[in-house]
Formats: C-alpha cells, sequence, structure tokens
C-alpha cells in the first residue's frame, strides 16, 4: 500500500474527527500505554456518525527497545487498536496514518504498510490535508521542522536523522548506568536540555544528598570549643572573663567558616549552571512549538489553510492565529519535565504520565477542542521534594480547551 506524500480528503458536514500523536506503542504494555488504551479506545468506541481517526505520527516505537516489532505492539494493545479498525469500517468514517519519525520505517517498508492496513484499515501518508467545507486543515507529524530529526528522503531506508542515533546508541549507554543521576534521561520533555538535566541530578542527588561532611568543620570547631572550656575551668581555673572572649571568639570564627562556605558554593554553583544552560540549544527556548506554530502562520496569511495540527513535541497547544489556528495533540507517553525550586536552586525534573489528544467538530464552523491530563509517578528524592516550590497538580483527562474559526 503506499504511502501518499500528501492525502487530500475532503469530508462533508457535519462529522466528527480525533487527533492523537506520540503515544510511542511497544510490544510490551506500560503504564502509559495503558492509560492511553483505556481512554482513547473508550473516546472513538462512543462516537456514532460520520469522521476520522487521524493517527499523526509517532504511533509505534520503532526506534527505542530490544527488537521493536510494529505488529506485535498493535497487539499488545489489541483494545485500541479494534476500536480504530471498528470505527473505520463504520458508513462514512475512516482512518489516516500520518508517518512520523519513531514510526519513519512505515515510510519505505512495505511488509510495515502491510500490518498496517490489515490492524488499523488506515489510509497512509506523510501530511494530510483535510478540507472541512471549504475550511483546510492540515495534518503532519513536525519532525520535518526539527533539524535533529529531519529526514531527507521520507522512502529511504538509509536515512537515519541524529535523533534516532541519539536514541538508539546514546541512550541505552545513559540508561545501563543503572544510576539515579540518569533515571528518566529517556523521557525528557525537551532532549536538548540534557546539561541542564544532568547538573540538576548531580546537584540533588549527589552533591545535596552527600553534603553531610560540610558539617565536619563546625562539629570540630564545637568540640574544639567544649574541650577548652572545660579545660579552663577544671585545668587552668581561667576567670569567667577570659572564658567569655574565648566564647565569642570561636562564635565569630564558625560563622566565618559558615559564611564563607556558603559564598564559595554558591560561585561554584552557579558557575556550573551558567556552564550547563551554555550547551544547550536555545533554538526556540523553551517554546517547544515555535517553528510548527511559525510555519502554520505562514500558511495561514497565504490563506491557504486554516489551521495545522502537529505532533512530535510532546507538547500539547491550541492557539488562536488570525483566522485561523495552531494546534498539537501532545503524546501519551512516560515524561520528564523541569519545575521549579525554593531559594532561586536549580530547576527540579520530575516525571510524570501525560495524554492529550485533539478533537474536531465540523458544522457551519470548525469547532477545535483540547483534552488533556497528567498522572503521578514516583521520582522525587528527599531534598527534591522539601525543595520543590509548588505542589504540582494532576488531573485525569479533561477538556482543558477549544475554540471555532
Amino acid at each position: 500500500m503506499p504511502v501518499n506524500d500528501c492525502l487530500q480528503l475532503k469530508l462533508p458536514a457535519p462529522f466528527w474527527a480525533i487527533s492523537l500523536s506520540d503515544i510511542h506503542l511497544q510490544a510490551k504494555q506500560t503504564k502509559a500505554s495503558a492509560w492511553v488504551e483505556q481512554e482513547l479506545a473508550q473516546r472513538i468506541r462512543s462516537h456514532a456518525g460520520p469522521g476520522i481517526v487521524v493517527l499523526n505520527g509517532d504511533i509505534i516505537e520503532l526506534w527505542a527497545g530490544q527488537n521493536p516489532d510494529l505488529k506485535a505492539a498493535l497487539q499488545a494493545h489489541a483494545r485500541l487498536t479494534s476500536a480504530i479498525k471498528n470505527f473505520g469500517e463504520q458508513p462514512g468514517c475512516q482512518v489516516v496514518f500520518v508517518v512520523g519519525n519513531h514510526d519513519g520505517e512505515v515510510g519505505w517498508s512495505s511488509e510495515d504498510q502491510k500490518v498496517i492496513q490489515a490492524e488499523l484499515g488506515a489510509k497512509l501518508c506523510f501530511q494530510l490535508e483535510l478540507n472541512m467545507n471549504g475550511k483546510v486543515v492540515i495534518f503532519e507529524h513536525g519532525h520535518q521542522l526539527d533539524p535533529d530529526n529531519l529526514f531527507e528522503d521520507q522512502r529511504d531506508p538509509h536515512d537515519h536523522p541524529m535523533g534516532q542515533y541519539v536514541v538508539q546508541k546514546i541512550l541505552p549507554m545513559a540508561q545501563k548506568s543503572k544510576t539515579e543521576v540518569l533515571a528518566d534521561v529517556d523521557t525528557l520533555a525537551d532532549p536538548r536540555r540534557f546539561p541542564i538535566f544532568l547538573f540538576s541530578r548531580i546537584f540533588y542527588r549527589t552533591i545535596v544528598r552527600n553534603s553531610g561532611w560540610l558539617a565536619l568543620p563546625f562539629v570540630l570547631a564545637l568540640l574544639y570549643r567544649f574541650l577548652t572550656v572545660v579545660g579552663f575551668y577544671f585545668l587552668e581555673q581561667a576567670p569567667p572573663q577570659k572564658v567569655l572572649d574565648f566564647l565569642v571568639l570561636t562564635d565569630i570564627v564558625i560563622i566565618l567558616d559558615a559564611v564563607l562556605l556558603i559564598v564559595i558554593g554558591y560561585v561554584i554553583l552557579r558557575h556550573f549552571w551558567k556552564l550547563s544552560a551554555s550547551l544547550v540549544d536555545e533554538r526556540g527556548g523553551s517554546d517547544h512549538n515555535r517553528d510548527p506554530r511559525e510555519y502554520t502562520s505562514t500558511r495561514i496569511s497565504s490563506k491557504k489553510i486554516t489551521g495545522g495540527v502537529f505532533g512530535h513535541t510532546h507538547v500539547a497547544e491550541l492557539t488562536p492565529i488570525k483566522d485561523g489556528f495552531y494546534a498539537n495533540s501532545g503524546s501519551g507517553t512516560k515524561i520528564t519535565k523541569a519545575y521549579q525550586a525554593r531559594l532561586g536552586l536549580p530547576k527540579i525534573y520530575i516525571p510524570s504520565l501525560q495524554l492529550s489528544w485533539l478533537e474536531f467538530e465540523m458544522g457551519q464552523k470548525v469547532k477545535v477542542s483540547l483534552f488533556a491530563g497528567n498522572r503521578k509517578l514516583e521520582g522525587l528524592k528527599g531534598f527534591e521534594k522539601l525543595l520543590l516550590k509548588k505542589p504540582i497538580v494532576y488531573t485525569e483527562a479533561k477538556l482543558v480547551k477549544s475554540l471555532e474559526v
């Protein structure tokens, strides 16, 4: 079954659509994929009437893990797979599989293409143009706008972007270390911030945790002070004023030692924090969706489209742009994000489960809705819990934003 460069579909109103991406299904279920299957299978089965399911890239994980297998991944999530296929078999309904980067193999493998057709009944493409009553909305995964994951030729089995090398070579080496410092590195929301993540983990899980030795000089000073005072009283019978002067002097020395240690520690911390930040490629800063949003804005300005729907960044978004919109379906994965710490200390990296997707209702207008939620995972350690500035709010998947164009 051929993969279309750009699949163009025209659907009459009214109809319903759902777009999901970056659920990274593997041959063995995870906590994240079990939540994805539960929520989205129910959501798709509950809809009746004309519609379309858009699987907008990185649905299957074919880069990471031991011997990744597309068919095994779909069969391990049979409830979701059957819900999608059954939906596409209903009158006026269909399924579209947009090829991403982690499942980029589908772009050139005829065997994978046959499995997609057999298991999901989906049409295949690299980009989808959906004409909704004259309003054209494009769906694409978004990796082609990311230089680290860009394919020069998506149909070439020998084309391997840098991102694939990182996932298949670098991350497994980090995971083999079995150290708490590198725990969750494979689920970073922004892998480009690895230097900052690494510094944060070293600071909280190595330096702070093992900082007890810093109290040694103070313990020794207090011990010396105690022994000296005992000597004054019982050996030399020193006058009270001499004892008092000694106590004041030792207080001053201890305070100066503490201030010196704090200053030295702060200077070292600031230096390495700035160094780690300087190693980060700041394309877009923390705005992960900047490039696809700007691309969508340019297309909207040219009057060629009404909206752009992407994935890849794992950051859900729904934003109006002029007379159209930009949307990102986020992901259904375990993800590790940075959160503010107290006292201006380095940000704390915490893993959680996140799930988000987009839905569309086509009538006289196009209504776009973003659904999102997150669940707690164990991952915070000792001082990280103590120094986290604000508690994290966890919610089940629910409607968080909608707009009409």
